[in-house]
């Protein structure tokens, strides 16, 4: 486990509750390269949480990292209203699609470009942790599209790469002509894989299987990774505890 270095040293921190555990990621953000300060798993003793996150956190704001069954993610036309008044117009919207009433849950809307502004997707993105494979898609640094894939971290480890090869392939492969019809023919530049276990025949597997470039992350090329030379070794939770950290939300007035 990573602890913090320096109490003085500024960032967002992250935090993701795993069962018997937190994973965590801090990053400075006022750099031109952001900085990975921290990351790791932190084991938590019965149900002493409060007492885990007291020992991780430092200086600087905190943001908790939601679980798959937290939230739903949904795709809407989006309503033509004021952008002041778009969550309302949103949560009225989505009332019929609800089990609840809309006004006891929190609604935010995330912008996915348009394509007649945008002319490449940037990537699609892998991570296979124990609830399921995640795979997120983006256009110009805007998430476009999510799913959750039916192989997860415990499949790849019992069955191998090799046995759930064209099960991955399927599923990629419908998310992509999902992608196709929605946003009219822009092309995907590549698959990027989260790091783990023998990612690399993982890869190779897949890139045979698919019309695009597949490769495993690696962190040094969008993070200063100093603080954490080893940080493509860390555990898959930790990925999406890096991402949350990397968000800056713009408040206004």
């Amino acid at each position: 486990m990573q602890l913090f270095r320096r109490s003085s040293e500024q960032g967002l921190t992250a935090y993701l509750r795993l069962p018997g555990r937190i994973a965590y990621a801090r990053v400075d953000r006022r750099v031109a390269v952001p900085r990975l300060l921290a990351a790791g798993v932190a084991a938590v003793k019965g149900d002493n949480w409060g007492e885990a996150l007291a020992q991780l956190h430092g200086k600087g704001p905190v943001s908790l990292v939601l679980k798959p069954a937290d939230y739903r993610l949904r795709l809407l036309d989006a309503p033509n209203v004021p952008a002041d008044e778009l969550k309302s117009a949103v949560r009225w919207q989505i009332q019929d699609m609800l089990d609840f009433h809309a006004d006891d849950g929190t609604v935010d809307v995330l912008e996915v470009p348009h394509p007649e502004h945008v002319s490449h997707a940037k990537q699609i993105f892998a991570s296979f942790i124990e609830t399921g494979g995640l795979l997120t898609l983006t256009l110009d640094g805007e998430l476009c599209m999510a799913r959750t894939l039916g192989v997860n971290q415990t499949v790849l480890d019992i069955e191998g790469p090799e046995s759930v090869l064209e099960r991955l392939t399927l599923e990629i492969q419908r998310s992509l002509d999902h992608f196709d019809r929605q946003f009219g023919g822009i092309p995907v530049d590549r698959l990027l894989l989260a790091p783990m276990e023998n990612v690399e025949g993982l890869c190779n597997g897949l890139a045979g299987n698919l019309a695009l470039p597949v490769k495993p992350l690696d962190l040094a090329e969008v993070l200063d990774i100093a603080a954490l030379p080893e940080a493509n070794a860390l555990p898959p939770h930790c990925f999406h505890a890096i991402g949350a950290a990397l968000r800056m939300e713009e408040t206004k007035p």
